[in-house]
């Protein structure tokens, strides 16, 4: 037999035995610690009939019976190879000594797997239940160690050995609670698996001075803030609740918008009621909307964009308020009974508010010679749309005409409220005859004050007949015959009504008509003064 597979069978049969001497010598500590000691800990000492003492013997009983088996068998084998070699040796003297060395050093295997599996059956056996003399060592938990005489637990009521011992999950009857400060609840928790070997739970807090939680799960809410509730067993597995405590004193935050819809250029005003600090205005699109300080905010072209206001409420909680606000074309509808548009006054007031970053749609419903009555009713389809602001004119001076002049407006204004209740309307003061401005004004304050009733709008007048007067007054001429005004009275007059509907600062206008000559430009600055004097915000 060979040398190096005889000294491998016996170191394997030494090592095997004196493994399981000391399996079982550990084995024997822990039986002394857990088997019978005056306090049994099943997070510590396992489960089942003694604990995890015994299912650690009988796992270390069944490994090492298995590898003594295979040994004896190879060792068997050996013997029978060693005998069948002798058998046929043929009287050779080197073949009978190899033969009988091999059987020799098979049985001596054999021998000491046997003496090592008797060992350990020995000192395995011996641990059953029995208990060296002296004291026996007592492990027990800080936090639950029993009162003195206090009996293990009987292995008839311990779980089986094949049942999980371990917790692996904890419920909580509510996974949050919102409280006021002063307020109590009660929570229940569940261990899983029930056959667990200890199913009991610990309460506790995250932060007392939030809220605090009894060994029987009453939670008082403390004061304002958030806290943690947590069920939490022997092993370390825990159930959380989310408190959230709040100040019953506490006022709910909120942001108001004088308006949400804006006109191009067009002004309101935010707030936030109940802010603990300081509001941060923002706007999430600064091209459409425009926020200053103080909550003032302004649309500055079509489109929809979202006001941002960041502030804490009472808790000292960052919070951030939202409101979309919608930005929108103006939409101006002219409507005259002759040719007092002439030279485009409508494009100049067009190009003016452009000039300002206003966005303007402006149209023109004017027919030379046709009174307001006429023009609805030759043109009503185009009046039944959608107008921010109406602005009308009729020539007259008289009470007679007045009347014509009040049913046409009604009717059209009639006609522009149906498709927009919130139309804003501006009747201008015109004239007839250079010499007849104040009748005619009369007349267009009459209309105006009419209407306020008789449709139930928003009604005022534009001076744009007193600007032209003041202007001829420093000699600059804006008349191109007796009732008309010329590219000058349209600049002047163009420039009022943008003062007076869009709240437009005329002296700050850079948009110059193509046919101003260069006497008219060194003149603008005056024009624009007087539309600005006689028209802005009156």
């Amino acid at each position: 037999m060979n040398k190096n597979l005889r000294k491998v069978l016996i170191i394997i049969s030494l090592v095997l035995a004196l493994c399981g001497i000391f399996v079982a010598g550990e084995a024997f500590a822990k039986e002394n610690a857990c088997g019978v000691a005056g306090y049994y800990d099943p997070l510590i000492c396992g489960y089942g009939e003694g604990g995890n003492e015994i299912a650690l013997q009988n796992r270390v009983r069944n490994v090492l019976e298995t590898i003594y088996l295979w040994i004896g068998i190879i060792a068997v084998v050996v013997i029978i190879i060693g005998g069948i070699r002798y058998m046929t040796s043929a009287g050779d003297p080197g073949k009978i000594a190899g033969a009988k060395n091999a059987i020799m050093y098979a049985i001596i295997g054999l021998v000491v797997t046997l003496a090592a599996f008797a060992i350990t059956e020995f000192f395995i056996g011996a641990l059953g239940g029995q208990v060296p003399d002296g004291d026996a060592a007592v492990v027990t938990d800080p936090e639950s160690t029993p009162e003195s005489g206090d009996d293990p637990i009987p292995p008839a009521d311990r779980p089986d050995i094949t049942e999980e011992w371990r917790v692996v999950s904890v419920t909580v009857s509510k996974p949050s609670l919102s409280m006021k400060i002063g307020d109590t609840d009660k929570l229940t928790a569940k261990a899983y698996p029930e056959t667990a070997v200890d199913t009991s739970l610990t309460w506790s807090s995250t932060d007392d001075k939030i809220a605090t939680v009894d060994q029987e799960g009453n939670v008082v809410a403390k004061s304002a803030g958030t806290a943690q509730i947590r069920a939490t067993s022997r092993n370390g597995i825990a159930g959380i609740t989310r408190v959230t405590v709040i100040n019953p004193e506490a006022k709910k935050l909120s942001l108001t918008v004088g308006k949400t819809k804006l006109l191009d250029e067009e002004a309101t005003t935010a707030k936030v009621k109940n802010a603990a600090s300081t509001v941060h205005w923002s706007s999430s699109n600064s091209t459409i909307l425009k926020v200053e300080g103080g909550g003032r905010v302004i649309g500055k072209k079509p489109g929809t964009a979202k006001l941002i206001a960041k502030t804490k409420d009472s808790l000292g909680k960052e919070v951030k308020l939202e409101k979309e606000i919608t930005v929108k074309e103006i939409k101006v509808l002219w409507v005259g009974n002759s040719k007092t548009y002439v030279s485009d006054i409508d494009e100049k007031f067009t190009k003016m508010a452009k000039n300002r970053g206003f966005s303007v749609n402006s149209t023109r419903i004017v027919k030379g010679g046709s009174t307001l009555h006429e023009n609805f009713r030759y043109r009503s389809k185009n009046m039944y749309k959608y107008y921010d602001y109406l602005i009308m004119q009729e020539q007259t001076n008289t009470s007679l005409k007045e009347n014509a002049f009040y049913n046409g407006a009604l009717e059209i204004t009639k006609a522009v409220k149906s498709k927009n209740k919130d139309v804003k309307v501006f009747v201008r003061k015109t004239w007839y005859t250079r010499n007849s401005k104040a009748n005619a004004n009369k007349v267009a304050s009459n209309v105006a004050n009419r209407l306020k009733s008789g449709a139930g709008v928003w009604v005022s007048t534009t001076n744009d007949g007193d600007s032209l007067y003041a202007a001829k007054a420093k000699g600059i001429d804006v008349f191109g015959d007796n009732i008309h005004q010329n590219y000058r009275g349209a600049y002047i007059a163009a420039a009022c009504i943008a003062s007076k509907v869009l709240g437009i600062d005329a002296t700050k206008v850079t948009y110059t008509p193509n046919k101003f000559t260069s006497s008219d430009r060194n003149k603008m600055g005056t024009m624009l003064s007087i539309a600005k004097n006689n028209c802005y915000n009156k």
